[in-house]
């Protein structure tokens, strides 16, 4: 009875380590894939290109509990809002199969790795800086 119940216990442990696996394991995507997924268009996207949001890099870093920290002092039931408005605008991304052809779902943005990459390629984008001297030049209006 004893050897049973440990490998029946063991084979749930087992099987849980497995699906939390497979849960965590990222589709092979390049960044241009990324951004087609999560990115938009509009503020300082001049050339119609998309980028990756504020909302949707914070999105990323509170489901996958990389902004932990900077949490830490919101409420749970504030915590569970904004959480639950991230899982809904990015279910939004996965649900439209011209976003997502390599089959993302919601699940992954749980995991940091995609978060960390969604903020390095935000960050590979030019910065407001570089919109606003564009804005400038074609004296669309003047700052100061």
């Amino acid at each position: 009875m004893k050897t049973r119940f440990l490998a029946t216990q063991s084979s749930m442990i087992l099987a849980a380590a497995l699906l939390s696996g497979c849960k965590s394991s990222l589709p092979e995507t390049t960044d241009a894939e990324i951004v087609t997924l999560v990115g938009g268009s509009g503020g300082f996207s001049f050339d119609g290109e998309r980028k990756i949001s504020k909302t949707v890099l914070d999105c990323a870093g509170t489901l996958s509990g990389l902004d932990d920290d900077l949490l830490k002092d919101a409420g749970p039931e504030m915590l569970g809002l904004f959480k639950t408005s991230c899982r809904q605008r990015l279910n939004r991304f996965v649900s439209d199969p011209d976003r997502n052809p390599l089959g993302f779902e919601l699940e992954h943005f749980e995991n940091p790795e995609l978060a960390e990459r969604i903020e390095k390629i935000r960050d590979q984008c030019a910065p407001v800086s570089v919109c606003v001297q564009l804005l400038r030049r074609s004296r669309v209006f003047r700052l100061g």
